[in-house]
C-alpha cells in the first residue's frame, strides 16, 4: 500500500479534519485550476484503493486511541 508523499499528505489532512478539496489543495498544486476540477480530482483520489486503504487504517488508528481510557 505505497503512496506517493503528496497522496500520503493528502490522507493526513483529510485524517486532521479537512475536505476532500482543501486536502487536495494543500497537497498539490492548484494555483490554476477551477474549483470544479479541483473537487473532482480530490473525489478521484480519494477513490482510489491505495488512499482508501491508508485513509482507514489511520482512521481506525484514531478511533482505537480514542476508545483507550485512563484509569485512576
Amino acid at each position: 500500500m505505497s503512496l506517493t508523499i503528496k497522496e500520503e499528505i493528502f490522507v493526513q489532512r483529510r485524517i486532521e479534519g479537512y475536505s476532500q478539496t482543501e486536502a487536495y489543495r494543500f497537497a498539490y498544486n492548484c494555483e490554476n485550476m477551477k474549483d470544479k476540477t479541483v473537487t473532482e480530482k480530490a473525489s478521484k483520489l480519494m477513490a482510489k484503493d491505495n488512499v482508501r486503504a491508508r485513509y482507514e487504517e489511520l482512521l481506525n488508528e484514531h478511533k482505537n486511541k480514542a476508545l483507550y481510557t485512563r484509569e485512576e
